[in-house]
């Protein structure tokens, strides 16, 4: 089974620069992959909709890590830091499930998703 969201990964592998607003930068990752339906405005959608896309690419052992890693106590694994832990940001579920998945992205090889990354195109995340 071959990954299709192409600039989503390229995101996810920090190939596009991460702006203060990860719902919007996943959104317009997901319009370039060709999801014109999807609005910056709806993160609950937003992460479900990459949840479908990645779940079937996690193995099932990851399962209780992934809820772990998720957790208001253990999202600083995925890179997440929440007023619990270092820094001003108050834990969001809708938020720290999107970072789980795009952490699951992260570490996987590109020939477990059978994608060869594109070129960086998006000018709006490009890095500098």
């Amino acid at each position: 089974m071959k990954f299709a969201q192409k600039h989503l990964a390229l995101y996810a592998k920090n190939g596009y620069a991460h702006t203060d607003n990860i719902f919007s930068d996943v959104a317009i990752c997901l319009r370039k992959d060709g999801h014109e339906f999807i609005k910056d405005s709806d993160p609950q959608y937003i992460a479900e909709f990459v949840g479908r896309k990645v779940r079937p690419f996690m193995k099932e052992c990851r399962m209780e890590q992934f809820l772990k890693n998720i957790s208001p106590d253990y999202c600083d694994n995925i890179g997440y830091f929440t007023i619990n832990t270092s820094t001003i940001n108050t834990y969001y579920y809708w938020e720290a499930l999107l970072r789980g998945y795009l952490y699951e992205l992260l570490m996987k090889e590109l020939k477990e998703l059978e994608l060869e990354l594109p070129e960086p195109s998006i000018e709006e995340l490009l890095v500098l």
